[in-house]
């Protein structure tokens, strides 16, 4: 399957510094400290805790094949399904912008056009916002911690859906930036369609469809539950390690650490971020050991990040796309001028 060059500069690069953020993590306690650690850590608990992270990719792609067949986009289940899978070797990227990758990826399948798909992706990483948003907030009020950081993301988010809900605004800022009128594409209009401005007029109208009350409720409430399962699995990992915590707790520390991760360092997958404010939350709030808090951190990370990330690498070659005739031309023709 032909992957952009840039994606596997992305790949390389996060798989990297992944490995130096791990290596941190194990040289900060003492090396006997988290031998002794690594020894008393039940081992039964890891298939829990990856059983869980596989519940939060299931809901995920129940959520992504369900925005699809609210945009009436035509991508057959198994095709989804083998798209949403490969797509999770990109949450390894800042943001997890990689993930558009998936647009990509049904283009190359059905010709779909990635102005039609990549709003799936924005509104998924909308409402895992949104849901994890809400699990921290949760835990805000068990823990008893500062919120302020909870609180300018809910700022930002409200003003964010305020602005994109605001449909001949977005139109007319969208068209100013191409030099057009400020009205919605023409399908008459070959030229128009096939222009920048268009594309993004028409990427935000497959957009707005997506934002409304319903699509964003549902999405967030899905959203919600399948990282408390990942929560969970952080809750799962310190019971290996014998440490006692309240899945309150969990919940916070998870949801807390990730936006941390993605907010603040804005690095692929929170990588460095996340597991910096992790270790921390971990000591301050749970008052887990230092070679404990390291060693949790970094399997939690393994069963959730990366984890998604291996499972993306294997469905790139067990679940097989086809090509469309349209792209297979298109692909033909490159070939040809090179």
């Amino acid at each position: 399957m032909a992957i952009p060059r840039s994606f596997k500069r992305k790949l390389l690069f996060c798989i990297g510094l992944g490995g130096v953020v791990f290596l941190i993590l194990a040289l900060v306690p003492e090396r006997h400290e988290l031998m002794a650690a690594a020894r008393n850590f039940h081992w039964r608990y890891l298939p829990l805790a990856l059983a869980l992270a596989l519940i939060n990719y299931l809901i995920r792609a129940v959520r992504w094949h369900w925005y699809l067949r609210y945009l009436s986009i035509p991508l057959p289940l198994k095709e989804s399904l083998s798209i949403f899978l490969i797509g999770l070797m990109m949450s390894v990227t800042p943001g997890k912008a990689g993930e558009l990758f998936k647009a990509y990826l049904a283009k190359l399948a059905r010709g779909i056009p990635m102005s039609r798909t990549a709003p799936v992706v924005v509104v998924e990483r909308l409402t895992d916002l949104t849901g994890t948003l809400i699990l921290a907030t949760i835990g805000l009020a068990a823990v008893h911690a500062r919120g302020w950081m909870i609180l300018l993301l809910w700022l930002m988010l409200a003003g964010g859906l305020f602005l994109l809900t605001r449909k001949s605004w977005m139109l007319k800022l969208l068209s100013l930036a191409g030099g057009g009128a400020g009205s919605e594409p023409s399908s008459s209009s070959a030229t128009a369609s096939q222009s920048i401005p268009g594309k993004l007029q028409r990427s935000y109208l497959s957009l707005s469809e997506l934002l409304t009350p319903a699509c964003l409720a549902g999405g967030t409430l899905l959203s919600a539950a399948a990282w408390f399962s990942e929560c969970i699995s952080l809750l799962v990992v310190l019971h290996g390690f014998g440490e006692s915590i309240h899945w309150i707790e969990a919940t916070f520390i998870y949801t807390f650490a990730t936006l941390a991760g993605a907010a603040l360092f804005f690095l692929p997958g929170g990588i460095g971020g996340t597991e910096a404010t992790m270790v921390a939350m971990l000591r301050e709030i749970s008052h887990t050991g230092a070679a404990v808090a390291s060693l949790a951190t970094v399997l939690t990370r393994m069963v959730t990040l990366w984890f998604a990330a291996a499972i993306g690498f294997a469905a790139l070659f067990f679940c097989p796309l086809p090509v469309s005739e349209e792209v297979e031309a298109d692909m033909k023709k490159e070939n040809e001028a090179l």
